[in-house]
Parts: C-alpha cells; structure tokens; sequence
C-alpha cells in the first residue's frame, strides 16, 4: 500500500527521475514486475544444488541484486531505485516465511506429535533458507530508511553506493551470526573473524567518498547573489509545500516541520537547502502544477550558501 501511494500513485513524482518520458503505466509495469521476477529467480535458484553451496550462492545473489540495481537505475530515480531493490528482497524474505518457513514448522511439529523424523535433507533445506532471511536483515532495513538519507541515492553512482552498503550490510551480520555461535572463543582464536568489520568498514568508507558533496565550479563561479533573488527561488519551488500553511494539495503541514515563509526562516535553513537542492537535488519534489528547479537555480542557490547566506 505504500509503494502505491507513495511511488505509483503519481509515478513521476518520485519513482521516475526528472525529464523522463517512460509513460507513467508502464513504470508501475516494471516496478510490480522486478518484485515478481525477484521471488521467482531466487525460488528457482534455491531449488538447484547451488543452494548448498552458500558461498557460490552469496556470489551468485549478489551479481544479481548489483545487475537489478543498475538496470533499473538507469529507468528510475535513485530513491525509486533503493526503495525497489529493497522492496525486492522485502518480497523475497516474506515469500520465505510465507511459503516456507511456516509450512515446514508446522510439518515439523505434525511430525513431532507423531513420532516422526524429518528427513535431514528437508531440514537443511529449510534452515538455508532461514538463513537467506537471516542475511538480508541489514540490507532490507537500510532501503526502508534510506529515503532520509538523499546524499546515498542522489548521486550517478547510487546503484553502486546500494551495493557497498548492502556487502557491508551482509559482511556486519555474518560477523553478529559468527560471534553469536563462537562466543565462547575470542577474538585472539579467529572465533569472530574480526576481519569482516575491516571489510565492511572498507566498504562503508567507499560508499563515504562516492557520497561526499562537492562544490562544483558551477557553484564557485558565480558572481554575487542577492536575497531577493533567492527569496523568488525558494517561493517558486518551495514555499507551497514548505510553509505554515501549505497551498499544495496533499500537503496538511510543512513536511519534516521545515517553513520557509520568512527570510528569518530560510536563512536559518540555508545549509538544509543547500543539501537537498545542490549536494543532493532532492529537492524540489516533481508535483503537478510546480515547475522544476533549473540546474542555474540550483548553482545560484549553492553560491548564496557559500557566499555566507547573507539576508535582505
């Protein structure tokens, strides 16, 4: 329901990125679809031998996860792109409760009172598949929260950005998982294989730099920039959302408490909007009736930032 009120409802909104002329239908065709075909890839890969290869099998996922981000960043936005190949594994880790793990708990507990033994063989099968569920963990919630983090999606690179979080994600909770079984060793006996927080830390740091803002020379460059030219950007293409009383329809109050009615006010928030309308170009949200931000706008208002956001 989500998905549908916020991505599919007005697809250009937010699932598609700016100057995109894929009809609108046909977005929600793709969106419904990779979370379709991501079950049904991954079912089919968990019925072959390479399921009880785990290592091959991690490879293999994440070739796959990575290829997914990357085809569909280049049909969606950044934030459209994390939220679906989030929403893809989301699907697949429900599906595996779903239709695995509590069908084979309850045919465990029939077999209990019954006497019964499980074949072994069932039992790994399903204890891999847990264990799939067990992985995703990080990697699923980082995409839940990513949309207040504008800066890892925003950039060209954010598929690539998606996949460094998600191997550091992966690596974090392999480690919880081997300290968890070995905590009886130390660290000194290899038990916790410390050497994964290095490589997540490693991973985490590189998703640091691609995501480090920059100023442009277009920002540098500029001449001086008055308030009031500022103050007229800020009314065109925010202040109907951003206000005390909002004119955009859909809009009951400021979103995250931000008003930006006075001059006092949008000074105050002047390193906040450098952030969403320069580092990121997040901001504006593409609404119906608002016309889009110019990349000239944009540098005008990164240049009054860095000019010291002086007031009227």
């Amino acid at each position: 329901m989500l998905l549908v009120i916020v991505y599919y409802a007005d697809p250009r909104t937010i699932l598609l990125p700016p100057g995109s002329t894929l009809p609108g239908w046909a977005a929600i065709t793709i969106a419904v679809g990779s979370l379709l075909i991501a079950w049904l890839v991954y079912a089919g890969l968990s019925r072959t031998q390479l399921l009880y290869r785990p290592a091959l099998f991690l490879l293999v996922g994440g070739v796959l996860v990575a290829l997914a981000a990357y085809l569909l960043g280049q049909i969606f936005s950044g934030r459209g792109t994390f939220m679906h190949i989030g929403a893809m594994l989301g699907t697949i880790m429900a599906a595996n409760v779903f239709f695995v793990i509590i069908p084979s708990q309850k045919k465990l507990v029939r077999a209990a009172q019954k006497g019964e033994t499980l074949d072994p063989s069932f039992v790994a099968w399903v204890q891999l598949r847990s264990r799939h569920n067990n992985y995703l963990t990080l990697p699923v919630l980082f995409t839940m929260i990513a949309h207040h983090f504008p800066m890892t999606y925003s950039s060209g690179a954010h598929w690539l950005i998606l996949i460094l979080l998600f191997a550091a994600g992966v690596a974090v909770r392999h480690f919880i998982n081997v300290t968890e079984k070995e905590h009886h060793r130390t660290l000194v006996e290899g038990g916790a294989m410390p050497y994964l927080l290095v490589l997540a830390a490693a991973l985490l740091l590189g998703a640091f730099y691609l995501t480090a803002p920059r100023q442009s020379a277009e920002v540098l460059d500029q001449p001086p920039v008055a308030f009031a030219e500022v103050e007229a950007i800020i009314r065109a293409h925010c202040q109907m959302c951003h206000a005390a009383q909002p004119t955009q329809p859909g809009f009951a109050s400021a979103p995250g408490g931000v008003m930006l009615d006075t001059p006092e006010q949008i000074i105050a928030q002047a390193q906040k909007i450098r952030q969403v309308t320069v580092d990121s170009t997040y901001m504006p949200l593409l609404v119906p009736g608002v016309p889009a931000m110019t990349p000239e706008q944009r540098a005008r208002l990164g240049a009054w930032v860095a000019q010291g956001a002086r007031g009227p």
